[in-house]
């Protein structure tokens, strides 16, 4: 291996190294000699191969060139090996490469069923390989139609959300807003007492009525998100069904519906959030009472498998079978004309599943239409 530079100078020289600083032109070899005719070539910023006697050893040699840039200058580079060597080598590939050839045709004819099994054992695994693709192209549209299929839910949610939220909204805003024109243009009559005092309980009515709409509108948020608290402490299950059913006794009174609780002993100790139970089955409680227009409401606790098991049972219209599944989902509520009649969110039960599910338990509904419906707590 040798470098010079493009005078011809010698900067480097594994085989000479007496040389290296000297040009090689009249240093190692003639003027008219063939090494000079490459060298020539090589000062000339030229890549190439050539063929050439050396002078000093008194053999050919075969060198092959390129020229490089390094630091900020021009070199050329070589390598050179005796002919000799090349040839043997040559000849020694070629007679490895006919071996190699004699051996693939050996191989060829002797081993023919050993190929065709081969190329049978790589139909399989590409057959193996296009089944396994196929699947995951299969999974993959699944999935793809799941999520179209969970869009359009989110879709469907977002637009019953805008129509309850605008006529929940509405309604009692409408109600306000007409009971306070009255109430302005009122006078200080006996008659207008009574009328104003009428007028007042109409708008803490429907201000209440939106109260109930913020608060489950953050209650079915924090659910969502995972934010809802519980403050979970030692408490009476029985206590809290008793104040549950005081708090609606008026409402059933005045729509001539009895409230029936058949609790067994005086107490039943549970631990969970005494403030969100109630809430529950309150919840429960107000869509009996706003789904029955006649017959009573029954709530029966009993023990199963060492769990409480609470059953709200009212005689009113029922639900359809193929809407037992859905009446959890937020925002739904079933279709019936004392549905639209009687109004609402379609968060309640949603609540009430978060709340039950934050507690470790679970709620389903049972139902006949025309029969009435139970919900089935057990916590």
């Amino acid at each position: 291996v040798y470098m010079i530079t493009m005078i011809g100078r010698s900067l480097y020289d594994s085989a000479h190294k007496e040389l290296i600083g000297k040009k090689y032109i009249g240093s190692f070899c003639t003027n008219n000699s063939s090494y000079a005719e490459i060298l020539s070539e090589q000062m000339q910023e030229t890549e190439g191969t050539g063929y050439y006697f050396d002078e000093s050893s008194g053999e050919w040699r075969i060198v092959a060139y390129a020229p490089i840039v390094w630091h900020n200058h021009i070199w050329s580079v070589a390598t050179s090996v005796p002919a000799s060597e090349v040839g043997a080598l040559v000849h020694s590939v070629y007679r490895k490469q006919i071996l190699f050839i004699a051996i693939v045709i050996a191989i060829i004819l002797a081993g023919g069923g050993s190929i065709v099994l081969i190329f049978s054992r790589w139909n399989r695994e590409l057959e193996n390989e296009v089944e396994k693709t196929t699947e995951n192209l299969k999974k993959s549209n699944t999935e793809l139609e799941s999520a179209n299929t969970k869009l359009k839910e989110l879709d469907r949610l977002k637009s019953e959300f805008v129509s309850m939220a605008s006529h929940e909204l509405k309604t009692p805003l409408t109600a306000i807003k007409l009971s306070m024109d009255v109430l302005r243009s009122l006078s200080g009559s006996e008659k207008d007492i009574r009328t104003k005092d009428e007028l007042l309980e109409i708008v803490d009515r429907n201000i209440e009525r939106q109260n109930r709409l913020v608060t489950d509108l953050l209650d079915i948020s924090r659910i969502e998100t995972g934010t809802l608290k519980f403050n979970l402490e030692p408490v009476d299950l029985y206590d809290i069904i008793r104040e549950s059913v005081k708090s609606m006794k008026d409402i059933a009174e005045r729509k001539g519906i009895s409230i029936h609780s058949n609790l067994e002993g005086e107490t039943l100790a549970i631990t969970g959030d005494r403030d969100r139970l109630v809430q529950v089955f309150v919840n429960l409680i107000g869509n009996a009472l706003k789904f029955t227009e006649k017959g009573e409401i029954r709530i029966q606790v009993q023990m199963v498998a060492g769990h409480p098991e609470i059953r709200v049972s009212d005689t009113g219209i029922g639900i359809p079978p193929e809407e037992l599944d859905r009446i959890f989902d937020k925002f739904h509520q079933v279709d019936s004309g004392l549905t639209r009649e009687a109004g609402g969110t379609g968060l309640g039960l949603a609540i009430c599943r978060g709340i039950i599910k934050g507690h470790g338990g679970s709620i389903i509904a049972e139902s006949e239409v025309g029969r009435g419906s139970t919900f089935v707590i057990v916590l």
